[in-house]
This record gives C-alpha cells, sequence and structure tokens, in this order.
C-alpha cells in the first residue's frame, strides 16, 4: 500500500494563494456579466395625434401606441452597452424593435390597432451576455380606451420674436363626458424643434379641462428657429393621450456677434425605395433631403424645411459633419420644391431646394 502523503502548510498557502490571485485576474480580465434591471416607469398608452409633422411614422401618424420601459446594468446604473430592445406583441405577434431614447429609456411607436391594444409586450434585452425578459401589460380596449378628440383652431399669434407669444384653441364639445369620462386634464407643451427638447428643462403647464388660451413666459426662446407647440389633452385611467400639434418661427432673438454665415454647397433630394436586403435602414419608400454645406459649422446649426404646411427639421450626419440630412415616408404631395432655412448662431441663410 502506498503511504498517505500529507500536503505540507506552505504547500497549502501556496495553493489557496494561488486561486485567490486566478479569481482577481479572472474579474480584471474576463468581461463581466451585465445583469439587466427594470427599473419601471413602464408606459402603453394610446396617442391620438392631429396635424403631426411630416416625418412622424406614417401608420403612427394619426392614431399611435406609444410604449417603452428603463433598463440600466446594475454595475453602472446606466443604459446596459450595446443592448438591443425588442417587443412582441403576444396577441398579434408581430415584433418590433425600440430605440433607446434618453439616458436609460427604449421605446417604440407604432400605429393603432385593436388587436395591438390587446396584447402583452414581451420585452426582450440582448447584451454581448445574454438576454434579458420582462412583460409589459397590454393597453387594453375596455372603457376609457377609446380615442381622445383634440382641440380645434390651434391658432399662434405675437411679434414673432418670442416674447407675447400666445396660443389660443377651442375645445371639443362636451370634452369631460368623452371616452366614459375619463378626459382629466389638458397641457401645453413647447419645444424647440432644433433637438425636439422641451424648453426650460420642462416646459409643461398642467390646466383644467376649461382653458382655451396660453401665453409662453417672456425670455422662454433664446435663440432663432421653428419651435414646436403641443396642447395635449389626457386621461388617466387608464392613461391616454391626444395632441395638436401646430409650429412658430422666431427670428432676431440669438445674441448678436455669435455664428458665421454658412453657404450651402449642394442640395439635393431623392426618392429611395429600400427592399428588404437593406442594411441599416427602415425599409419602405422614401423621399431623402440633404444639403452639404462648404466648411465646419457650429455644434447648433441645423436647417430646417418647409413645404407647404409641412416642416421638417435636417440634422447632422455623425460620420459627415458637412452634411444635413432627413428622410420621411414618400409622399406624392411633397414631390414640390422645399424652402430650407440654415440656421448657425445668429446667422441664417434661405434657400430653396
Amino acid at each position: 500500500m502506498r503511504p498517505t502523503q500529507r500536503i505540507a502548510w506552505n504547500d497549502w498557502f501556496c495553493i489557496v494563494t494561488g486561486l485567490c490571485f486566478w479569481r482577481v485576474w479572472k474579474r480584471s480580465v474576463m468581461p463581466r456579466k451585465a445583469t439587466v434591471i427594470n427599473t419601471g416607469s413602464n408606459f402603453n398608452f394610446r396617442n391620438s395625434r392631429f396635424n403631426a409633422p411630416v416625418n412622424f411614422l406614417a401608420e403612427a401618424r394619426d392614431d399611435a401606441i406609444i410604449f417603452g420601459a428603463n433598463f440600466i446594468d446594475d454595475a453602472t446604473g446606466l443604459r446596459p452597452e450595446g443592448a438591443l430592445v425588442s417587443a412582441r406583441n403576444s396577441n398579434t405577434n408581430e415584433v418590433f424593435a425600440l430605440n433607446p431614447s434618453g439616458l436609460t429609456q427604449f421605446l417604440a411607436v407604432v400605429g393603432y390597432t385593436a388587436g395591438r391594444a390587446a396584447g402583452d409586450w414581451q420585452l426582450n434585452v440582448q447584451t454581448s451576455t445574454g438576454t434579458s425578459c420582462f412583460s409589459l401589460p397590454a393597453f387594453g380596449t375596455g372603457p376609457g380606451t377609446q380615442a381622445l378628440p383634440g382641440v380645434d383652431n390651434l391658432v399662434i399669434s405675437g411679434d414673432g420674436t418670442g416674447a407675447n407669444r400666445t396660443f389660443s384653441w377651442d375645445l371639443p364639445a362636451n370634452l369631460a363626458a368623452q371616452n366614459d369620462g375619463n378626459v382629466d386634464r389638458l397641457r401645453i407643451r413647447v419645444r424647440d424643434s432644433n433637438d425636439v427638447r422641451l424648453l426650460d428643462q420642462r416646459l409643461e403647464a398642467t390646466t383644467s379641462l376649461a382653458t382655451t388660451q396660453f401665453t409662453l413666459p417672456n425670455d422662454i426662446v433664446t435663440h432663432d428657429g421653428l419651435y414646436q407647440a403641443e396642447i395635449l389633452i389626457e386621461g388617466l385611467n387608464p392613461f391616454i393621450r391626444s395632441t395638436t400639434f401646430e409650429f412658430f418661427r422666431v427670428e432676431d432673438v440669438s445674441p448678436e456677434g455669435t455664428g458665421v454665415q454658412v453657404t450651402p454647397d449642394s442640395i439635393f433630394s431623392a426618392r429611395d425605395i429600400r427592399g428588404a436586403n437593406s442594411v441599416d435602414f427602415r425599409t419602405g419608400d422614401f423621399l431623402v433631403l440633404a444639403v452639404d454645406v462648404n466648411e465646419s459649422v457650429a455644434d447648433d446649426t441645423f436647417l430646417d424645411a418647409v413645404q407647404g404646411d409641412a416642416t421638417m427639421i435636417l440634422k447632422r450626419r455623425f460620420d459627415l459633419p458637412t452634411q444635413f440630412t432627413r428622410s420621411v415616408e414618400f409622399d406624392p404631395l411633397l414631390t414640390g420644391a422645399w424652402d430650407i432655412t440654415l440656421y448657425n448662431g445668429a446667422k441664417k441663410n434661405v434657400v430653396q431646394s
């Protein structure tokens, strides 16, 4: 028989030390498996839209379902790096991608159908280390889920400099009794159309259902450009909304001495039909409008394009800083000339496509 060999204490010390070193090395070299946490603040509601911008998804321009959730990496407290979020509707079996919005939010906007409203959304968050699954309850089709009306005759008046801008509108008849009584409040929003942020961080005024007028606070508009006003009618049980849009232009309020006059180098528009094999693009039939400038421009530079009642903002391409572009779903009514205004600080240059 082979005698039992005892391990000396110094050998034990080497083994334990080696294991500890290996664990430390593994943690520092091997990728950490991120744990995705749903922080709450989930949402799923119906939004009826009136006079919506042309860059809105066509099927969701009049009546939409907006849904989403907030996700973070448990270690960083930030949006999971490289996360891809998708949602499958349990009733229609359709799958949609959710886009990042804000620091931790992912959201999707799809056209309203009763089938989509009746189904739960099964959310899948895919990262490099795995997939996490969450569920978002259905919006529903029961009492209080009917489309809310928008306000009528929304008019914006003022002197063109931002100060004393007044919004006025007419309310739908018997508003409080509509949607099975699920009509609770009216809100006013004003956004800078350049980056679609709310002015003054969160310029939102909540008022009673009897309100028919709102005056923009003095000095809230600090630079030239195109602004977007929204009058919201909302019910709270379940949450539901209608939005009536209108735009107004502000000139001659930017501080003097900022900005450089910029001359467009080339302007083009094209129809782009994207097939199923297109990479990194939505498929479908699109109108593409683009403007190249002949020099570097300030970070806050943007362009707006107007054709009749249609207005859209052209954004700078991250991979081509001297080009500004926008794609919208093709509409025969948008095949005419665009009046394009370039804003670069206090300077502007009006051109025509």
